[in-house]
């Protein structure tokens, strides 16, 4: 007999069930792991409340929805049902094996009959390979909710085998290389715990001037933010899951960049670079240091993650989607949302154009 459980707290679900949806699977697992979701909810969990389904048939769990309940002020209050990490992880899902969607179907199910729970479901960050675009999509139209799904956000890659010799060989990239070398920059990578912790504060520092005086400025302005990285890295480096790249100009640090390791693969995840070197582009110098030291370790290729920063399209040699479910309580929350993104695009149309 399936049945659903509703857990108000992380710790109801064991690490070892949580990371078994993983075993011979291909999908992004880092930010869907139990670590991370632990990492996020003790840093950054505050004014959140979990909200964690999972689905069970004869004592087997068949899936697990990670979620938890916001509550977003401001002249329109409401409460919305999201991933719980969707604001620092680049693809997220639900948890389930083969084609198996269950979870999704329950959640669902869950949503209707909870109805005073919430006022907006978003699913953010979700592969469009995976089947629970399908299924959410179903179930919100089976079930007469409102629903939205915005335009694909991009998430290009660098196929290493195919395209690491010509990404290297681009005229404004060995111009800056040559140029650092004469200042004898140096690049390192360190994966262990020891070596990365003493350096953190450098890359915060690092990427707070960066972002200074801009209209977005630095998150590691804010002390749980740094928290959270220093976290991630207690939690993964033992698993050679975390890299903190370094380019450095007579012992000074020009350029960083913080990434992970997962399923053989890069995750570009958070660059920095000191604007005194900016014409020297050290950031892409970095990326080139990195790409060399990704195909060193074998892996297949460098994944940039979510967003269509101009350097990702030069650099990448395929391209794969993201998207996302908005699902609303009633037509008023579904207006409203349709509004929002219509606003967002024509401000993504108008800077595209600048």
């Amino acid at each position: 007999m399936v049945k659903l459980a509703v857990h108000k707290n992380l710790s109801e679900i064991s690490p070892e069930v949580w990371d078994g949806f993983f075993e011979n699977s291909d999908r992004s697992q880092i930010f869907q792991s139990y670590a991370w979701n632990k990492v996020w909810l003790e840093c950054l969990g505050k004014g959140v409340e979990p909200l964690i389904l999972s689905v069970h048939d004869n004592g087997q769990c068949l899936g697990i929805a990670p979620l938890c309940i916001e509550t977003r002020g401001g002249k329109f209050c409401r409460k919305v049902v999201r991933f719980i990490s969707d604001d620092r992880a680049d693809y997220l899902d639900f948890l389930f094996k083969g084609s198996n969607v269950m979870i999704v179907h329950e959640t669902i199910k869950f949503l209707c009959a909870n109805r005073g729970l919430w006022d907006e479901a978003e699913f953010n960050n979700i592969p469009d390979s995976s089947l629970s675009l399908a299924a959410l999509a179903d179930g919100a139209e089976e079930n007469r909710l409102p629903v939205i799904i915005p335009a694909p956000w991009p998430c290009p890659a660098l196929v290493l085998k195919e395209g690491s010799a010509n990404a290297l060989k681009k005229d404004s990239l060995r111009w800056a290389r040559k140029e650092l070398r004469k200042m004898e920059a140096k690049a390192f990578h360190w994966q262990s715990f020891d070596e990365i912790t003493p350096r953190l504060e450098e890359f915060f520092d690092q990427h707070v001037e960066r972002w200074g005086k801009t209209m977005t400025p630095s998150l590691f302005t804010e002390d749980r933010m740094r928290e959270f990285y220093r976290q991630l890295v207690a939690r993964f480096s033992s698993l050679g899951q975390v890299v903190l790249s370094a380019l450095y100009v007579q012992n000074k640090p020009i350029a960083f960049h913080f990434g992970f390791v997962d399923q053989q693969k890069l995750l570009w995840y958070k660059p920095s670079f000191d604007k005194k070197f900016a014409r020297y582009s050290p950031g892409l110098v970095m990326l080139a240091e990195s790409i060399e030291f990704a195909q060193s370790k074998g892996f297949s290729e460098i994944d940039f993650t979510r967003g269509d920063e101009a350097f990702k399209k030069r650099f990448s040699t395929l391209t794969r989607y993201n998207r996302s479910v908005f699902i609303a309580h009633s037509f008023l929350f579904w207006a409203r949302r349709l509004m929002v993104n219509m606003i967002r695009g024509i401000k993504c149309r108008i800077k595209n154009r600048a």
